[in-house]
C-alpha cells in the first residue's frame, strides 16, 4: 500500500504480510538517509523515511524486508503477531473445561456482539479498517464481560445445589477477577468467586463452591474444615492439583 509521507502521520496503514495484515505507521526523519523498520514497545511498528522519499517506493521496500518482518514477527502486535503481552487477538476460548472457536466476523454494527452458541463463540464487529488494531482488546472485553455474566448466574445456582443439605445462610455473593485467589468468605458471610473459574470444569468450579459454602461454618482450613469440603466433594484433591497445575492458564 502506497502512503502520503510528504509529511509525519500517525495513520495507520499495513502491510499484508502472508495473509496476515500488520499494522504500521510512517515516520518521516529529515537525518535519516534510508528507510528502516524499527518495532517500539508494545510492537508497533513504525516506518522511518528519508524526507522526499518517494511514497510509490514503499510498498517495494517492504516485500524487500519480508525476511526481517517474518523473523520478528512475535514482537508485532495486531493480528500478525502476539506482539506485547495481552495483544495477540484469541482464536479460541475455554468454557467449562471446553474449548471453542472463536469466529469473528465484520458486519454494518454500532458496537461490538458475542453470542455463544454452544459450539463456537461468535462475534461481530464494526466494519471499520481501524478495528483490526484494537481488535484484540475488544474480542477480551466482550468474552469477559460474557463470562461474567454467566457467573453471575452459574454460582447462585451451584451453591444452592451444594447447600440443600446443609441449608447454610450467606449475605451476598459476588464475581471478581482476581489473579491468584478463586474464591474467598468473608467473617459477615459474603461469598467471593472468580469469573475466570467459568474456563475450568464444572467439577472444578463446584471445588470451589463447596469450599467456600464448607467456610461458613469453618472459617479456616482444619481437619474438620477439609472433613466437610469431601462430604460433599469427595475428589476435592483432585480439584486442588487441577487448579495448581492449571489455574495459571485460565486467562484471556
Amino acid at each position: 500500500m502506497a502512503a502520503d509521507i510528504r509529511k509525519p502521520t500517525q495513520r495507520v496503514l499495513y502491510y499484508n504480510l502472508e495473509g496476515r495484515p500488520i499494522p504500521y505507521r510512517v515516520r518521516v526523519s529529515n537525518r535519516s538517509k534510508h528507510l528502516r523498520l524499527v518495532i517500539e514497545n508494545g510492537g508497533q511498528l513504525w516506518v522511518v523515511v528519508p524526507k522526499g522519499f518517494d511514497s510509490g517506493d514503499l510498498c517495494r521496500v517492504l516485500e524487500s524486508k519480508k525476511g526481517w518482518l517474518s523473523k520478528n514477527l512475535s514482537l508485532l502486535s495486531g493480528p500478525g503477531g502476539s506482539g506485547s503481552p495481552g495483544q495477540a487477538c484469541p482464536t479460541e476460548a475455554l468454557y467449562l473445561g471446553r474449548r471453542y472457536p472463536i469466529r469473528i466476523r465484520y458486519g454494518a454494527v454500532a458496537g461490538a456482539t458475542l453470542e455463544y452458541d454452544g459450539t463456537a463463540f461468535r462475534i461481530i464487529l464494526p466494519f471499520d479498517r481501524q478495528e483490526v488494531e484494537r481488535m484484540a482488546n475488544t474480542v477480551r472485553a466482550l468474552l469477559e464481560k460474557w463470562y461474567r455474566r454467566q457467573a453471575a448466574e452459574l454460582f447462585p445456582a451451584r451453591l444452592s445445589h451444594y447447600n440443600r443439605d446443609w441449608r447454610l445462610t450467606y449475605n451476598g455473593i459476588r464475581i471478581k477477577g482476581q489473579r491468584t485467589r478463586w474464591g474467598s468468605c468473608s467473617a459477615k458471610k459474603n461469598l467471593n468467586f472468580n469469573w475466570r473459574l467459568l474456563m475450568a470444569p464444572l467439577e472444578v468450579l463446584d471445588y470451589v463452591v463447596v469450599h467456600e459454602l464448607a467456610h461458613l461454618m469453618e472459617l479456616n482450613h482444619s481437619p474438620k474444615f477439609w472433613q466437610l469440603v469431601q462430604s460433599r466433594c469427595p475428589a476435592y484433591r483432585q480439584h486442588r492439583v487441577w487448579l495448581r497445575r492449571h489455574g495459571p492458564t485460565l486467562v484471556l
